[in-house]
């Protein structure tokens, strides 16, 4: 959806980023309570979910705040190197031991 916006539509990447996830957002809530419906899921399940959403988008506006004001571009690169890296090996791990 984002790369249609962006290159047929002629919007600029951040409304498009922004507008895709305004789009993932109802449609995990209606898949939620989809599943919950057709008793595929719980309330316990759906409540759970729920927690780690809120604190998640927490974590990432606290984050971005504290890491936009202490890291320059070129640190931030290289932290985001490391995640990517470390993610990996640890995927790599699980995948072959």
């Amino acid at each position: 959806m984002v790369p249609l916006m962006h290159y047929f539509l002629g919007y600029d990447s951040k409304k498009c980023v922004a507008l895709g996830l305004f789009f993932i957002l109802f449609s995990s809530i209606s898949g939620a309570f989809s599943l919950m419906y057709h008793h595929i899921i719980n309330k316990e399940v759906l409540l759970a979910g729920a927690i780690v959403g809120l604190g998640s988008i927490m974590g990432v506006s606290i984050g971005i705040k504290w890491i936009m004001g202490l890291l320059n571009e070129k640190m931030h690169k290289a932290l985001i190197l490391g995640v990517y890296g470390l993610s990996l090996l640890i995927v790599l791990y699980k995948l072959f031991f």
